[in-house]
């Protein structure tokens, strides 16, 4: 619109010169009066001119101005519409946000019911970590009495066949000690059935000399020497 004005305005501007140029251009031969109404004219065109042409300085100060400040609104419009975009691009987002809420929140009770069924297995876990404990310790006390039973079965066996060794020896001993009785037995019989036989041969001998026998004492003396 301003473009348009001051076109309009130039148009006229050219018209008063063109007018100025054919009354300063015409007749001098005209009556007085008529050159002083001309004159009065041109000076009242001149006028006119002027006014005109300060408005159209002032109307082209004031565009320049108007475009100044169209320039600075249209800055401010472009960045308002670079925050609205933001802010509608953010309202997007919120919204899209918003539309996945409801997944969200089921998805945290999915997580929480999750949660719950995972504490309850690893409470079960828990016990069966414990009864593992204690089957782990019966185990091991029974290794350890297993264990003890064999040393025992061990201890007993050593001490069975020193036994058995110790029992062979003593039979050994005993048989040998046996024999030895025996012999000294048998010595000892000997011995008197020699003793015997010798008083009897004395005393034969004495009672085919003298017809009687003397000699009970030596014969008790000589066998008590034989059983010591």
């Amino acid at each position: 619109m301003l473009e348009n004005l001051r076109d309009k305005l130039y148009s006229v501007q050219q018209d008063f010169s063109f007018s100025l140029r054919n009354l300063s251009l015409g007749d001098t031969s005209l009556p007085k009066s008529q050159q002083e109404c001309e004159k009065r004219l041109l000076n009242a065109g001149a006028d006119f001119l002027h006014y005109y042409q300060s408005k159209w300085e002032e109307l082209h100060s004031q565009n320049e101005g108007n475009a100044k400040r169209a320039e600075e609104v249209d800055a401010l419009i472009a960045g308002l519409q670079s925050y609205c975009h933001q802010q509608l691009v953010s309202v997007q987002q919120l919204n899209l946000q918003l539309a996945q809420l409801p997944k969200l929140q089921q998805g945290v009770q999915d997580l929480m019911n999750t949660i719950g069924e995972l504490e309850g297995m690893f409470e079960e876990v828990e016990l069966r970590l414990v009864s593992l404990e204690d089957v782990i310790e019966t185990q091991a006390l029974q290794e350890k009495q297993l264990d003890e039973r064999f040393k025992l079965a061990l201890y007993g066996e050593k001490k069975k066949g020193h036994f058995e060794s110790l029992k062979e020896k003593l039979e050994e001993d005993h048989q040998t000690l046996l024999r030895q009785l025996e012999e000294q037995e048998r010595e000892v019989l000997r011995e008197r059935q020699e003793a015997f036989g010798e008083v009897f041969r004395r005393d034969l001998e004495a009672y085919k000399e003298q017809g009687t026998l003397h000699r009970k004492c030596t014969v008790s003396h000589t066998y008590r020497n034989l059983h010591e």
